[in-house]
């Protein structure tokens, strides 16, 4: 959170995004307009609002049940743009291997 505050990020894109903790404390941020959120799995939003947060995600956040690496791409065909990026997508304890690759993060 002292690097948010540092860099005072507008647009964030948050991979991965198990109980949207994460995302749920920097919607609270003044400064922070829009968060986007990539999960592949559809059923994890629900599972945070009503198991980890106990309230609804903030308008600021639009969650996107999709493949992050797909989404990525997309991102990039339509020229989108990020202040923040924070990749927490794991499987068992890595990341999963497409988001890995060079052209992943290129």
């Amino acid at each position: 959170m002292r690097l948010t505050d540092q860099i005072k990020p507008k647009r964030i894109l948050v991979i991965g995004t198990a109980g949207f903790t994460y995302p749920y404390q920097l919607s609270k941020l003044d400064y922070v307009e829009q968060i986007d959120a990539v999960d592949i799995d559809p059923a994890i939003k629900d599972i945070a609002e009503t198991y980890f947060l106990e309230e609804k995600l903030s308008s600021k956040i639009t969650f996107i049940p999709q493949s992050a690496r797909y989404f990525v791409n997309q991102a990039v065909l339509n020229a989108e743009k990020y202040d923040l990026i924070l990749i927490d997508a794991y499987n068992g304890k890595t990341l999963p291997d497409e988001l890995t690759t060079r052209e992943f993060f290129l």
